[in-house]
């Protein structure tokens, strides 16, 4: 029986292969699928993959009108190639470009996956103003409710978008992409003897929004005040975006006795990250639903995050972790010293972390819901 078609469209192979990878391989199973995204960084072939990549330069850098008109006419002839039953549009912008580019394709369903809002509401200048009413326009004007759904990872995005673009929408809520937990296998932390140093590791890009200055503030205070832990950061640092952190902290956390800076680590070397340290600290401001927080409690790690949407889809206060208060340094380093002072609680949160993401995150659970 011949597979019916989809298709994916995520803007960079280097995301795609970091938070979807693992899902697309599950509904291959099922259908005939294609990647739609920027392979220009890419040179290692695919083995044992049952979907096809096709190569689209990102859209993020197409300011030009005529690079744009060109852009879409490229992407429109592609997707008429493949002649898929149902498009999945991955990312905020992505969804606004994609409800444009509906009109003009004949497919059953298209699917938007805001996969995070950020700091999208927040207007804190002319240019996002602007930029957040073009999308809102776009996203009401051009999504036909018979042929589109949108796809929250939680119900705060879910409802924040709604009131937004004010109108209703055909929507479900799918937390995540799936975990393997085969591959991000678990090993309990069971940390008892004072005299060993717990290991805190931050894992994310080095953006303001995603808490890094608190996270390096609290580690400098705490190690001042002669906590016995050894924080760790793994993450890439993009001087031209604009949300990073500023030059000057970025050369603070590298100079740093306080805190080991890893860099960029590779994605096939997470797993051994996680597994060499005990406890995972995301303090962002807002997630969709962070993949990292996931694959760490899925190695088995105790989750510190502050209580805002998406972080608070992966933590059980004081069951797997801690839920601190946003933006907060004193609550975030009240958090660490609890666990620090009670170090029985890490094996306790360790296994609790692990039984959240087989009930809740397991690849099959969440492959599960896009099929239906």
């Amino acid at each position: 029986m011949k597979k019916r078609k989809i298709a994916f469209v995520i803007n960079e192979f280097g995301f795609f292969s970091s938070h979807r990878k693992k899902l697309v391989h599950y509904l291959s199973s099922f259908y005939d699928v294609t990647v739609i995204t920027d392979l220009s960084n890419y040179t290692a072939p695919e083995e044992n993959e049952r979907y096809q990549l096709i190569h689209l330069e990102n859209n993020k850098h197409l300011k030009n009108p005529f690079k744009f008109y060109f852009f879409s006419k490229k992407f429109l002839n592609i997707v008429n190639s493949i002649q898929p039953e149902h498009i999945f549009y991955v990312s905020l912008e992505n969804c606004v470009f994609g409800a444009v580019m509906s009109r003009f394709l004949n497919v059953k369903k298209s699917f938007f996956l805001i996969t995070g809002i950020g700091s999208f509401l927040e207007i804190d200048s002319l240019k996002k103003f602007l930029v957040k009413n073009i999308f809102c326009l776009c996203l009401r004007k051009f999504s036909e409710k018979e042929k589109t759904i949108y796809i929250f990872q939680n119900n705060n995005d879910a409802k924040d978008i709604e009131n937004v673009i004010s109108t209703k929408i055909e929507k479900a809520i799918i937390r995540g992409n799936g975990i393997d937990i085969n591959y991000f296998s678990y090993t309990n932390r069971n940390i008892e003897n004072n005299k060993i140093a717990i290991k805190a590791l931050y894992a994310s890009r080095l953006l303001d929004e995603k808490g890094v200055n608190e996270f390096f503030d609290a580690a400098k205070e705490l190690k001042n005040e002669s906590y016995n832990i050894d924080f760790s950061i793994a993450g890439s640092y993009d001087k031209t975006n604009k949300l990073s952190i500023s030059q000057k902290i970025f050369e603070e956390i590298q100079n740093s006795n306080e805190i080991k800076y890893l860099g960029n680590v590779e994605n096939q070397l997470m797993r051994d990250l996680y597994h060499s340290h005990d406890i995972f600290i995301l303090p962002s401001y807002r997630e969709g639903l962070p993949v990292a927080a996931l694959e760490a409690a899925s190695t088995g790690m105790p989750l510190i995050m502050p209580n805002v949407p998406g972080c608070n889809e992966c933590i059980i206060n004081d069951c797997n972790g801690y839920l601190i208060e946003p933006r907060s340094i004193e609550s975030l380093k009240k958090a660490i010293k609890e666990i620090y002072k009670n170090k029985f609680l890490i094996s306790k949160f360790s296994k609790q972390s692990r039984l959240i993401i087989e009930k809740n995150f397991e690849i099959s659970i969440i492959g599960k819901k896009y099929k239906e």
